[in-house]
C-alpha cells in the first residue's frame, strides 16, 4: 500500500488532485484509516491514476475521463482528439473570417443614392421572431411565391428583394418582393404558412442609399458577422428606422447582391 504522498509522486498527480478525485468518486483510495483519515492506495490503482494524469494533461474534462476509465481510454482519446480537431477547424475558420472583416472595416466601401421608379410587385409579408429559425420557412415561402408568379403569367423582372423593418421587441417585419411586368388579373393561388400574407400592388417611387455587396461573410453558429457593406450603409447617415433591403440581381448567369436603405 502507498501513502497518498508517495502515490502522487509515482503517478504524476498532486495530493490535492487525489483528494478531489476521492471526493467525487473518480479515484477512491483502497483504504482510509478511520482514526487518522490517511488515504492508502494499492499498486493496481496506479494504472488508473496515471491514465487520469495523462488525460488531464491532454485537456480532457473529468466527466470524459470517468467515461474513459469505464469504457477504454484509447478509444476515448481518439474520439476526444477528433472532436478537438473539428473545434480547431471551426475556430480557424472564424479567425479567417474575422481577419477578412477587420480588413474590410478599415476601408469601408462607398455608398451612393439613386432614385428607383415605381414598380409593380407581388410580395409575401410576415412578422417573425428573431430568436427562431426563420431561414428555412422564408426560403420555402419564397420558392412557392416565385412558382405562383410564373404560373399566373406575371413575368418577373431580373431582380427581387428581401426587406426588413423593425417591429415589436424581438421581432422583425420581413417582405419577399418580386417585381413583375404586369399584375395578375386573378388572385394568385399560393400555399404558404400561417403568418404570411400575400400582397399584389405597387412599390412607389423612392430614393434609396445603396452599396454593392461582396459575398456574405460566413456564419459560424452564434457568430453572425456584419459585412463591411452593411456597416458602410448604416454609417452613411441613413435613417435607422427605414426599410433595409437585400436586393438580388441577375447578371451574366450570376446573382449579385446589393444592400439598400429606403428613404
Amino acid at each position: 500500500m502507498f501513502t497518498i504522498g508517495l502515490f502522487a509522486q509515482l503517478t504524476g498527480l498532486s495530493v490535492k488532485a487525489l483528494r478531489h478525485y476521492d471526493s467525487i468518486g473518480l479515484l477512491e483510495p483502497q483504504t482510509t484509516d478511520p482514526v487518522t483519515g490517511y488515504r492508502y492506495y494499492a499498486a493496481e490503482q496506479a494504472r488508473d491514476a496515471a491514465t487520469i494524469s495523462a488525460l488531464r494533461a491532454l485537456g480532457m474534462g473529468l466527466p470524459a475521463i470517468r467515461e474513459a476509465l469505464d469504457n477504454g481510454a484509447p478509444q476515448a482519446v481518439e474520439t476526444f482528439l477528433h472532436e478537438r480537431a473539428k473545434q480547431r477547424e471551426a475556430e480557424d475558420a472564424i479567425a479567417r473570417t474575422v481577419q477578412d472583416l477587420l480588413r474590410g472595416y478599415t476601408e469601408l466601401p462607398s455608398t451612393a443614392v439613386r432614385t428607383v421608379p415605381e414598380q409593380k410587385i407581388v410580395s409575401l409579408r410576415c412578422t417573425l421572431s428573431l430568436t427562431g429559425d426563420i431561414e428555412e420557412s422564408l426560403n420555402e415561402a419564397f420558392a412557392g411565391l416565385l412558382q405562383a408568379v410564373h404560373d399566373a403569367g406575371c413575368v418577373p423582372l431580373d431582380y427581387w428583394w428581401l426587406s426588413f423593418m423593425q417591429a415589436d421587441a424581438g421581432q422583425v417585419a420581413m417582405t419577399w418582393a418580386i417585381p413583375v411586368q404586369s399584375l395578375p388579373c386573378e388572385e394568385i393561388p399560393i400555399d404558404y404558412d400561417a403568418g404570411f400574407s400575400l400582397t399584389v400592388g405597387v412599390d412607389p417611387e423612392h430614393e434609396e442609399t445603396f452599396v454593392s455587396a461582396a459575398e456574405a461573410p460566413s456564419q459560424h453558429e452564434d457568430f453572425v458577422p456584419a459585412s463591411p457593406e452593411l456597416i458602410a450603409l448604416l454609417t452613411a447617415g441613413t435613417d435607422p428606422q427605414g426599410e433595409i433591403r437585400q436586393i438580388y440581381r441577375h447578371r451574366d448567369g450570376q446573382i449579385l447582391l446589393e444592400l439598400a436603405v429606403v428613404h
